[in-house]
This record gives C-alpha cells, sequence and structure tokens, in this order.
C-alpha cells in the first residue's frame, strides 16, 4: 500500500506524532475524568457506573488519539493505534505501580482495560 501525500516518514517524525497522539489521549482522558467525577459527585451514583464511565472515557480517549496517530502517520493506520493504545496502557500501569494503586484494581480490571486500549487505538488507528 502507497504512503499518503504528507505522511510520516522517520524515526523522529513517528515519535513526535505518537508523543502527540498520547497526550492527546492523555488531555481527553483528564477532562473526561473530571467531568464524570463532577457528575457523579452531584449525582451520588455507585461503583458499578464510576467503572463504566472510566471504560467509556479511557476508550474515547485512546480512540480519538488512534484516529490523529493513524491519520498523521498515513500507513499501517491500525498498527499505530494499537501501538498508541499499549503505550497508553503501559504508562498508565508504571503510574499505577509508582503510586501504589495496581494492587488493588485486580485482574477484573486489568484485562478488559487493556484489551478496551489496544482495541480502540487499533480502531483509531483504522479510522484515522
Amino acid at each position: 500500500m502507497d504512503k499518503k501525500l504528507g505522511a510520516v516518514s522517520g524515526g523522529l517524525g513517528i515519535v513526535r506524532v505518537m508523543a502527540a497522539a498520547w497526550l492527546i489521549s492523555v488531555m481527553i482522558s483528564a477532562v473526561g475524568m473530571v467531568l464524570a467525577s463532577l457528575i457523579f459527585y452531584a449525582v451520588g451514583e455507585g461503583q458499578n457506573r464510576i467503572r463504566v464511565s472510566v471504560y467509556v472515557v479511557v476508550v474515547l480517549a485512546v480512540l480519538i488519539g488512534g484516529i490523529y496517530a493513524g491519520h498523521r502517520i498515513g500507513y499501517r493506520r491500525f498498527l499505530w493505534g494499537l501501538a498508541l493504545g499499549a503505550i497508553y496502557y503501559v504508562i498508565l500501569c508504571l503510574i499505577s505501580v509508582v503510586s501504589g494503586c495496581m494492587a488493588a484494581a485486580g485482574w477484573q480490571f486489568c484485562l478488559p482495560f487493556v484489551l478496551l486500549c489496544l482495541g480502540s487505538g487499533m480502531l483509531g488507528g483504522m479510522l484515522g
């Protein structure tokens, strides 16, 4: 498959695009989590809805970041979206381990979370 006109090539260009896509995903996640927490604080919802809202916010954030990465890089878009989902998940896990929160999460949260990050990143890359 041919590269799109104006597609990013070279290692440094790809690193810049992936870093920008990751930052976009993190900013969208932060804004989404703040909005969700304010809504749940006002309404007083339970744990199940909070967990679902975390999944939804992260899926949307990684999806939009994957769209950006796939569009900017222009070739093998699904792989770059998948890579963005993996990078997002790994960095989030590293932050969780350093802060001491990973032990409380358990596999019931981690396995679906990694699958959602990888899947939404890949879908976003294909849509980009």
